[in-house]
């Protein structure tokens, strides 16, 4: 999904991960130069992630340093990778943020609007991605739970068990 937005969007950097507790934790890159950012876990009160899980919309920085509009708990890692511009963009699935995209440049650029879109319409790809791994996730587990109170050979477990113990 990261390389297939770096070709759209021409965007240099492009990262994410998964969010659980309130807390994202970076797993995938492409084009990053180093491993400062890899297993960092970023909690959603802090920086541009968090911004974008709390307020589940994207969330733009054109000069992060000098941002006011963010916390810089991150500022050393986001200079080790040499990024100055980051957009971080939700994947919302059924009214929760489930991970977050990130594209970043190393200028200090403004990342423009259609750019933007095209992260979002890449998490709202990753979202129904997501949504179909939950159902057919809940559909196997109705499966087991149905297996296990019928047996395998549809008869119910307690019959079944009698039988074996006969």
């Amino acid at each position: 999904q990261l390389r297939l937005l770096q070709i759209s969007t021409g965007l240099p950097i492009l990262f994410g991960g998964a969010v659980h507790s309130h807390a994202i934790t970076l797993s995938g890159f492409v084009g990053t130069r180093s491993g400062i950012l890899r297993n960092l876990v970023i909690s959603s009160e802090c920086g541009v992630g968090g911004r974008a899980i709390a307020e589940q919309r994207p969330v733009s920085i054109a000069d992060y340093f000098t941002s006011d509009r963010i916390t810089h708990e991150y500022d050393r890692h986001v200079a080790g990778e040499g990024i100055e511009s980051l957009l971080a963009a939700p994947v919302v699935v059924r009214g929760h943020t489930r991970a977050t995209v990130y594209g970043g440049l190393r200028s200090a650029t403004r990342i423009g609007d259609s750019v933007a879109d095209q992260v979002m319409s890449g998490a709202r790809a990753l979202a129904r991605e997501i949504e179909i791994r939950d159902e057919v996730d809940r559909r196997v587990e109705l499966l087991a739970e149905s297996y296990e109170v019928t047996g395998a050979a549809g008869v119910p477990a307690a019959v079944s068990d009698g039988i074996t113990e006969s």
